[in-house]
């Protein structure tokens, strides 16, 4: 797409698009000067291969788009892609992508996400990186092989209230490698790691009311080096390598690159 359309299905089960992931996108959106708008379908990948080197985004963004009440499901590459322009997100479900749920990369690229479930995806739930910035708010993030929320690289920035991030193979909230993130009302609980895990000489973290229970490693794993605002304001109970561990990471958090 490439002039700003209104793209309306007649709801989740009645308006299904489905697409090759390995071959391209379902949908590009790609410049002009007002946004696009997305809602009321679901969008399938035909051919989910974790192994395949060719790998596509059910969306990929390169402009301003709006997306609303929406299912993304089964694509080889991540669910949406925003390498360029500004997403807007919400009441949607991204589930079982091969990569990340949703991806943000690079300076210019912005997404904002509400009222989602994001669930269940191969690699991380969502991922903020190198450069870009956004926010997560009423959401839930969970069951992702990988972690949560991820934000990593240099000035990758994000903001997440109201936020619950369970259940993952990895973390719950990761900020490392210069990145910045600012927690409020935020709660992680039973990931297979730490909950949050903030890594990093140049990274900061700013807390208000955030809650880390119950996590198989530590409730949070913060490095000397990072910048933490607000920890007074953390609760932390239940989890079993300690409630608060204050060291540099052991181990390295993956992150694949954009298609």
């Amino acid at each position: 797409m490439t002039k700003p359309i209104i793209i309306k299905g007649a709801g989740r089960e009645q308006t299904i698009i489905k697409c090759d992931t390995t071959k391209h996108s379902a949908i590009t959106f790609h410049g002009g000067e007002k946004p696009y708008s997305l809602s009321k379908l679901t969008i399938k990948g035909t051919t989910y291969q974790d192994f395949n080197i060719d790998r596509h985004p059910l969306i990929l963004v390169e402009a301003d788009v709006v997306i609303d009440d929406i299912l993304l499901e089964m694509s080889s590459g991540h669910g949406i892609a925003v390498i360029s322009g500004s997403l807007k997100l919400s009441n949607s479900e991204i589930t079982a992508n091969a990569w990340d749920g949703v991806s943000i990369k690079g300076e210019g690229a912005k997404a904002d996400i509400s009222k989602c479930k994001i669930h269940s995806n191969y690699d991380h739930g969502i991922d903020f990186w190198e450069n870009a910035t956004g926010s997560v708010s009423e959401s839930e993030v969970y069951d992702n092989t990988g972690s949560g929320i991820v934000v990593m690289g240099n000035k990758a920035t994000a903001k997440l209230v109201q936020v619950r991030a369970y259940k993952n193979q990895q973390c719950g909230i990761v900020a490392m490698d210069k990145a910045s993130v600012d927690m409020a009302r935020v709660v992680t609980a039973s990931n297979v790691m730490s909950g949050v895990v903030i890594q990093g000489e140049s990274t900061q973290a700013t807390c208000a009311m955030v809650i880390s229970n119950n996590n198989l490693e530590a409730g949070f794993y913060l490095d000397p080096k990072s910048t933490l605002k607000g920890f007074e304001s953390t609760t932390s109970e239940g989890n079993k390598r300690g409630n608060t561990l204050r060291k540099a990471l052991e181990y390295a958090i993956e992150r694949k690159d954009v298609e």
